[in-house]
């Protein structure tokens, strides 16, 4: 007996318009056909398919490209993703936060402003943090700030680096 686990994703021209991947929810059906060991035939078909949307609220950040693995106090260059998922334009800025119980600290400005990001558009920005302590440490303190507003986003656990 055997057992499978399938993975749907969006096509690529739903994922990189923000909007569209909001709204988009059906499927459609899953049929699958099989043959047994005895060369009888099998089949399954699933009603529609329904996904759930994540929250991701005004602000989606997503990671580009980061190594999976370093070794102790070197530098990591990382390269992350900001969209605005909203429908206005946002005045932002990123502030990076460097606690004690946080295995890795950021280099660089925090508090820069990042300017207007226009609706439903896209920034990508590359920062550099140093793992501070061995073994697998979690990437936090990203804080992003819609000016206008006053409203802080918070990422904690955006990603993990193993640390050697």
């Amino acid at each position: 007996m055997y057992q499978f686990l399938f993975r749907v994703s969006p096509k690529l021209e739903i994922q990189n318009t923000p909007k569209l991947l909001k709204e988009t929810t059906a499927m459609g059906k899953l049929d699958i056909h099989w043959r047994s060991n005895m060369g009888e035939k099998g089949r399954l078909q699933t009603s529609s398919l329904q996904r759930t949307i994540p929250g991701s609220g005004d602000i989606k950040l997503t990671v580009k490209s980061m190594q999976s693995t370093v070794d102790l106090e070197q530098s990591v260059d990382i390269k992350f993703q900001i969209t605005n998922c909203s429908e206005r334009k946002m005045d932002l800025r990123i502030e990076l936060l460097n606690s004690k119980p946080c295995g890795i600290l950021w280099t660089g400005i925090s508090g820069r402003q990042l300017g207007t990001l226009e609706a439903n558009k896209s920034i990508v920005l590359n920062y550099t943090f140093v793992p501070i302590k061995p073994g697998l440490q979690s990437v936090s303190g990203i804080r992003i700030v819609d000016v206008f507003l006053k409203k802080t986003h918070e990422y904690d656990n955006i990603a993990h680096i193993f640390v050697k």
